[in-house]
């Protein structure tokens, strides 16, 4: 089978482009660039390109001809999203578009994943799991152009007959992740362990999130590109809530020092909800399970930050 990766040397793309060559695939890694160091493998090829660039991926998808798309190229952080609105709807719509218009210039036009979001839902209003029918409600400008990412799929569905399964992550966590809370606690762990500095900077730590291993993400994103039915929805969560004060509490488990914790006022923000967990129900049905405990993945998360250079 052969694999197109959009966003190949993010986060959850660089995992799954590991989980596809480990499992004898052909894979086309498209990314703007790799900052990852990935293993020499005949099946797998890095192309350095932006989908912004519509002619350019005409080229490399007409020359390729996937079989299987997984689209995961995104401007994915809700923070980002408020200081530069309008280049995050310009990567995640403007961008998507691009991609599947390539598409459709093919004879046999493949299965498209899009990697949208559990920013799309809206509020939480209880300790209610949301389900993919909660309502839609987008709090941010990265939560909205998901959203429009998914109407977008919806129209080439309906008019081009195209084969579009939405997945709808909602915190993944793992090694190589750089910009959520808990690559920040891991980071000031480190520090505070090297003597760069002496406490954690905290927001407010009775917020409630669903965390779910990457590696277990990854695995319920192949199944939805195998199993999945033509124009749904899929969350990918445990459905389990962890508030921020247990998470860093495991962290502080895995480290001899003494870590003091900080009030840092920049990092309590007006979007963030207290509570967030998803309901996996619908995915669960499809046959998978998460499999990964918590305490083992943050324990990954701070040994990678361990071995990063500060």
């Amino acid at each position: 089978m052969k694999y197109l990766v959009t966003g190949a040397s993010g986060f959850i793309g660089s995992h799954l482009v590991d989980l596809l060559i480990k499992r004898g695939h052909k894979v086309c890694a498209l990314s703007r660039e790799f900052k990852l160091e990935y293993l020499r493998n005949d099946n797998l090829n890095l192309i350095k390109s932006s989908i912004l660039e519509p002619d350019e991926l005409d080229k490399i998808i007409i020359e390729y001809e996937p079989d299987i798309v997984f689209h995961l190229a995104a401007q994915s952080s809700p923070g980002s999203s408020l200081a530069s609105p309008a280049y995050t709807f310009r990567v995640n719509t403007i961008g998507t578009i691009n991609l599947l218009e390539s598409l459709k210039k093919l004879d046999k036009i493949p299965r498209v994943i899009f990697a949208s979001s559990s920013a799309v839902y809206g509020p939480s209003l209880s300790n209610k799991a949301i389900n993919e029918e909660y309502s839609i409600g987008p709090s941010s400008a990265y939560g909205l152009s998901k959203y429009n990412m998914e109407q977008i799929a919806e129209m080439y569905i309906k008019q081009n007959n195209m084969d579009i399964v939405i997945a709808r992550p909602f915190f993944l966590i793992g090694p190589r992740k750089v910009d959520d809370v808990c690559s920040a606690f891991a980071r000031s762990i480190v520090a505070i362990e090297l003597g760069h500095r002496s406490y954690i900077e905290v927001g407010n730590l009775e917020i409630v999130r669903d965390f779910l291993d990457v590696l277990d993400g990854i695995e319920a994103l192949y199944l939805i590109a195998n199993k999945g039915i033509t124009g749904e929805s899929y969350n990918i969560c445990s459905g389990v809530g962890y508030s921020l004060r247990s998470v860093l509490d495991l962290f502080k488990k895995q480290s001899k020092y003494i870590l003091n914790e900080k009030i840092d006022a920049s990092k309590i923000r007006s979007i963030d909800e207290l509570i967030r967990i998803g309901d996996p129900g619908k995915i669960k049905m499809l046959g998978w399970q998460p499999r990964r405990e918590i305490k083992t993945t943050l324990a990954e998360v701070l040994q990678f930050w361990r071995g990063q250079e500060f």
